[in-house]
């Protein structure tokens, strides 16, 4: 797990200037980071400690065997505020060719143990019972663990993630390359979601032309209003209709879906 050298310092980091150094937990550690967030140019940080939003400052990682990286621009993005084990996420300004060259001979020295949030056998991914055996690993990860899972999870382990209960990863499962329209159909379903999630769903050009996943969206009280009432002009008029009559919805934008309903049957 990537943690600070220093908690205490990130509660007097800087809007800018200043550094921040985190020390990787081992080897395997330092291959999921880079894997899952490095490549992308972001670091997930564990710790219960916060700093104040958009700080941008020098990273500088310690790794396993003792060496220091040379500094990295960075910028806290997004603070994790849940579970035992809340985190950062920071974005990578830019990264030097000989720390990436660093990070990938690390990542690729063979390993004597798997990764603890990815310790499945292959016998854990067919039967019933062994899904349950899954579903059972799953459940007793931490939530940062989830997390950086998420963004690589394979089949069977987003079919169980897709359930969880923490918005963030769900937010993470969207950016996992091998997920599948009817999976992103599920997450806009859920009752789980969050800001973060519906704009990453929509940012997707593949799945924010589906108008069956805008109208899970639209519907879904998790959604934002705001966000709600601007995706009612891009639905077919029977989800408009149907949202016009729905006494679950919001007060407010049942009026914004009557209201278009109205305009239509006035040919406006």
């Amino acid at each position: 797990m990537v943690k600070p050298l220093d908690e205490a310092a990130l509660s007097a980091l800087p809007m800018a200037g200043g550094r921040l150094e985190v020390c990787f937990e081992d080897a395997i550690e330092v291959k999921a980071q880079y894997t899952n967030f490095i490549k992308k140019m972001g670091l997930f940080v564990a710790t219960p400690n916060q700093a104040p939003p958009f700080s941008e400052f020098a990273l500088i990682m310690h790794l396993p065997d003792g060496q220091v990286l040379p500094p990295v621009p960075a910028r806290l993005v997004q603070v994790v505020p849940y579970g035992d084990h809340p985190g950062l996420m920071l974005q990578l300004l830019s990264l030097p060719e000989s720390v990436s060259k660093t990070l990938d001979d690390v990542s690729a020295e063979k390993q004597s143990a798997p990764p603890q949030e990815t310790a499945v056998d292959e016998s854990a991914r067919s039967s019933h019972g062994e899904r349950m055996t899954l579903h059972d690993k799953l459940r007793k990860l931490r939530p940062d663990e989830k997390v950086r899972l998420a963004a690589r999870a394979n089949k069977m382990e987003r079919t169980i993630l897709i359930r969880d209960s923490e918005a963030q990863v769900l937010t993470f499962l969207l950016k996992n390359p091998n997920l599948t329209r009817q999976e992103a159909m599920e997450i806009s379903r859920q009752r789980s979601i969050n800001h973060n999630t519906v704009t990453v769903l929509l940012a997707n050009k593949q799945w924010a032309q589906i108008e069956e996943l805008r109208y899970n969206l639209a519907i879904n009280p998790k959604t934002p209003i705001t966000i709600a009432i601007k995706l009612l002009p891009s639905l077919h008029m029977k989800h408009v209709r149907e949202m016009a009559k729905n006494q679950g919805l919001k007060t407010q934008l049942k009026q914004a879906a009557l209201r278009i309903v109205l305009q239509h049957a006035d040919g406006g």
